[in-house]
């Protein structure tokens, strides 16, 4: 079982970059319903080992360094996701 999570797990981290094992505190709902699902994967696993169980915390996966120096150009280029939509029924 695969669940795509979200760094918004960690809600405002006292220290940047963000590691896997610093507290979890989501600061906003979106944040809270992904923690909410991890602790459920989690809860699930320990019930059963037999599961298989994988979470993805992702950390921007779209964007641009707030310097505008690296990163992909909006104006240039589509993102990935924009295309991806763009191309749904």
């Amino acid at each position: 079982l695969v669940f795509s999570s979200s760094a918004t797990v960690y809600g405002w981290p006292k220290e940047v970059p963000c590691r896997e094992d610093f507290p979890r505190s989501a600061a906003n709902p979106y944040g809270r319903t992904k923690l909410f699902i991890e602790e459920i994967r989690h809860d699930i696993y320990g019930s059963d080992s037999e599961w298989k169980i994988i979470l993805l915390r992702y950390f921007n996966p779209v964007g641009a360094h707030p310097s505008g120096y690296i990163g992909e150009d909006p104006w240039e280029y589509q993102t990935m996701l924009c295309l991806l939509y763009s191309k749904l029924p």
